[in-house]
């Protein structure tokens, strides 16, 4: 592709983030399987999707929709490798875009909102959390119906984000918890 468009031709952007994507997924796999080759497919996936961003931003308007999609695959495979202060910056740029170019109720807007929570939820800033999620949460739901299937992933997070802050603040005010602990 790259012989026929330009290196940083829209087209061959998608494709360059198709193939990192791939080997994400192959990479994620040999890691759960025990195999070497996990790393390497990793550190190959990640400099591809900045790859994409980059040329995202070269081609693009500020703000646009499919940077923010850009800025969600490297991000993504930041946080499942555990460096959440590189994935971040990306999950917040990536929804700011999406609020400024779709607008803030735009399901892809709402949708952007898990990740992020997720990484709060992950890093133990359950507050910062709590409210990302429940507005994910409620946008869902007034897109789809409260029983869509689409809302109950982020209805669980929910749940247990507002589960940890409860046992958090039960525990800090004195609180037994379930094992007869403080």
């Amino acid at each position: 592709l790259e012989d026929s468009l330009e290196r940083d031709h829209l087209h061959t952007l998608r494709a360059v983030n198709n193939l990192a994507s791939l080997l994400m997924k192959e990479a994620m796999q040999a890691h759960l399987t025990g195999g070497d080759e996990g790393s390497n497919r990793l550190e190959e996936a990640e400099a591809l999707m900045r790859r994409v961003v980059d040329g995202r931003e070269a081609a693009l308007p500020p703000n646009h929709p499919d940077i923010a999609r850009g800025m969600t695959s490297p991000a993504g495979l930041l946080t499942a490798t555990g460096r959440t202060k590189e994935a971040e910056p990306l999950l917040h740029g990536a929804t700011s875009m999406y609020e400024a170019s779709l607008g803030p109720n735009h399901p892809v807007t709402i949708k952007s909102l898990g990740p992020l929570a997720f990484l709060y939820y992950q890093t133990g800033r359950l507050k910062e959390a709590e409210p990302l999620m429940r507005r994910s949460v409620e946008g869902e739901i007034s897109i789809y119906g409260a029983d869509h299937p689409a809302t109950v992933p982020s209805q669980r997070m929910l749940s247990a984000i507002q589960e940890g802050i409860f046992n958090s603040n039960s525990n800090s005010n004195g609180i037994e918890n379930e094992n007869g602990n403080e």
